[in-house]
């Protein structure tokens, strides 16, 4: 078990530039511990890891960008947490077996209030009626 927080602490400043969190394919199972460095971003990529739940996301309570792809999240309550995500306009979570699950855009889509993007398509009108 590996976390987000201490991978970004064995990296340093390092993994964040210019407001980007970048810890794609560094083997992450939670997202716990986060430092603030970590956690003030506004565009996090988490994609390529080992994630099965979204619990701690919020603690990246002002991204904007948020990229999940690739990682292990398989079922829609697992998702549940993107709920928290209030400032969140694009998400990326395609290659989790979630996605592929009957009723996953619109999920959320209605989770996520200010999201525009979602595994590269727009949300739509018609999606948030």
């Amino acid at each position: 078990r590996c976390t987000v927080g201490e991978i970004a602490r064995r990296l340093g400043a390092g993994c964040v530039r210019k407001g980007r969190l970048s810890l794609v394919g560094e083997l992450c199972t939670d997202i716990a511990d986060v430092p603030e460095f970590a956690a003030a971003c506004g565009t996090v990529f988490l994609s390529n890891n080992c994630l099965r739940s979204l619990a701690g996301v919020e603690v990246f309570e002002h991204v904007v960008q948020l990229s999940l792809a690739n990682n292990c999240v398989d079922s829609l309550a697992g998702l549940a947490p993107l709920a928290a995500l209030e400032t969140l306009e694009v998400l990326a979570l395609e290659g989790n077996a979630a996605a592929a699950l009957p009723g996953y855009r619109a999920r959320v889509v209605a989770s996520c209030r200010a999201l525009r993007r979602l595994d590269g398509r727009d949300v739509t009108r018609n999606e948030r009626s």
